[in-house]
């Protein structure tokens, strides 16, 4: 049961004075690590009604009222804390592990297929609630890895009601494109800066992860431009990735529902360095010499912390 605690701004001013773990600028909120080994969530600025935490609040509104029982991988609230009857932030536990795309960076296919298919059933899961509700946000820093090797899902408040509250988030922000050419499959709220998110549109991040995790080197798949991506595309299917997987893929750029294979992803070689981006730039002759070829690699690879969206 989450509970609700009214705090005074001497309690607040205590609370920014905790270990900080991290703080986005570009997403009014900060991470704290208190002294008895909870995590506490504050939005920036909380005293003000910025658009995008007023959604994040209303997300927390929501799952209280659900009174639903949530599995263990969902890091749920234990206390939501207002100010003036405003949600401020919210306190978690804390999660002792690393992030899914550091832990991949060391996984063998066995755990990497088994968390993927772990996120796609929590997906589903999340659809059957009443409220309905889609992660909105799903992406790699998103989700942990603890050292048992379990997966947990954070950032709740990041999660959307799929009646329609939309979220400016990492992969779907962008995707423009696929908006443009998908209207009826991809929605965006009218003023263009949220997009309407669904089953349909975590099963599209959670692809793009799985692209991610093969492209390796840090390069992330939403990242390649005009017909590059159909390019990588051809190349895996003749080294011989999973046809399922191909299909996967391919669904994202069609008009037809998302999907997601598990028996596909089992189909995985225990290798697969053969799939990098890394690997498909050896086997074209864009470039005179491998050096070069790895030195514009380089300059390729996606750097987040350099990009306007959360």
């Amino acid at each position: 049961m989450i509970q609700i605690e009214e705090i005074c701004s001497e309690k607040l001013h205590e609370m920014e004075k905790y270990e900080l773990l991290s703080r986005e600028e570009n997403a009014y909120t900060s991470l704290f690590k208190t002294t008895h080994g909870t995590v506490i969530k504050l939005y920036h600025g909380c005293l003000t009604d910025h658009e995008a935490v007023a959604r994040d609040r209303e997300t927390l509104y929501s799952l209280v009222q659900s009174n639903c029982h949530f599995p263990k991988q969902f890091i749920m609230p234990m206390r939501i804390y207002t100010f003036d009857k405003k949600i401020v932030g919210y306190e978690m536990p804390f999660c002792e592990g690393k992030v899914l795309s550091e832990a991949l960076k060391f996984a063998g296919i066995a755990d990497a297929v088994r968390w993927f298919s772990q996120i796609y059933e929590d997906i589903l899961w999340l659809s059957t609630l009443h409220p309905s509700f889609s992660f909105a946000d799903l992406h790699e820093e998103n989700i942990f890895i603890n050292t048992k090797g379990e997966l947990f899902h954070c950032d709740i408040d990041g999660w959307r009601s799929q009646s329609g509250c939309g979220k400016r988030s990492r992969y779907l922000s962008m995707s423009q494109d696929l908006y443009e050419n998908h209207p009826r499959k991809y929605k965006q709220e009218q003023n263009r800066n949220y997009f309407l998110t669904d089953r349909n549109s975590d099963i599209y991040c959670l692809n793009i992860m799985v692209m991610n995790y093969l492209m390796k080197n840090g390069q992330w798949f939403v990242n390649l431009q005009n017909n590059d991506a159909f390019l990588y595309l051809d190349y895996l299917e003749t080294a011989g990735l999973p046809k399922g997987i191909v299909q996967m893929i391919n669904t994202l750029f069609e008009p037809t529902d998302n999907f997601f294979s598990t028996q596909a992803m089992k189909n995985l070689p225990n290798d697969i360095t053969c799939f990098s981006y890394e690997s498909y730039f050896s086997s074209t002759e864009r470039f005179s010499s491998n050096a070069q070829a790895l030195d514009y690699l380089d300059k390729f690879a996606f750097k987040w912390n350099n990009h306007a969206y959360s």
